[in-house]
């Protein structure tokens, strides 16, 4: 017959791994496409708070239930979701076989995740959004060009409100190519989009301008085209 624990742990289990994944993918949405910079830092926290909570809640249900003895090291490692502080505890716990398994399945499950989003991503908003980049960028005082460029994202507050526009940013490439400094040259009149250009921006990376055959900084402005597409 089993012990209350192990009953605990067989449904407790499921429930909080389908929560984790949950409360992951909707704060990877949330990340990606909704508000500003300050929107973004202020769900971080409660994020990584609710899956400490549900990771550990796991945790400690499954070890009482195998009769597992915890440690302070290994339970500091679990809360924070170290990969190799799972790893020992599902080998050590399980045995070889099937702590294997539970990796796999830890696996699978992160692999969900990204899948998931990748596909909200792409059914519900990627389909109908996107943004214009011109290959050519209107050099300043010296002729730079794309080494590789990070696509914004589109907010999707901006694209529940069908809200379209152009984005003109004046950057300073340095000699290595990295933007020194990212300003709005003319705005699209949305500051959100705004945001999404001039974040986008200093993620990417450009050829510098030369002058006798060295490179130099030199300013170029960055034309960004947020569109929708019709859907019909």
């Amino acid at each position: 017959m089993l012990s209350k624990s192990t009953r605990l742990t067989k449904w407790l289990t499921p429930l909080v791994w389908a929560s984790f994944t949950i409360i992951t993918a909707v704060a990877s949405l949330a990340h990606t496409y909704i508000g500003t910079d300050a929107f973004r830092v202020s769900i971080d926290a409660p994020y990584m708070l609710a899956a400490i909570f549900l990771i550990f809640l796991w945790y400690r249900v499954d070890s009482e239930g195998r009769g597992f003895a915890r440690t302070p090291l290994l339970n500091a490692a679990v809360i924070a979701a170290n990969p190799l502080g799972l790893t020992y505890y599902f080998f050590r716990s399980r045995g070889l076989v099937r702590g294997a398994l539970a990796v796999g399945g830890c696996l699978a499950l992160f692999t969900a995740n990204v899948v998931v989003v990748a596909a909200v991503e792409y059914f519900v908003f990627g389909a109908r959004t996107m943004v214009e980049i011109e290959q050519q960028l209107q050099p300043i005082d010296g002729v730079a060009s794309y080494r590789k460029f990070s696509p914004p994202h589109y907010p999707l507050e901006m694209v529940r409100n069908n809200v379209q526009g152009k984005v003109v940013l004046k950057v300073l490439i340095g000699t290595t190519g990295r933007p020194e400094s990212v300003s709005v040259e003319t705005s699209s009149g949305h500051q959100q989009l705004d945001d999404a250009a001039v974040n986008a921006t200093w993620n990417s990376e450009f050829v510098p301008a030369e002058r006798d055959g060295r490179p130099v900084s030199s300013f170029a402005l960055v034309p960004l085209d947020f569109k929708l597409e019709d859907m019909h």
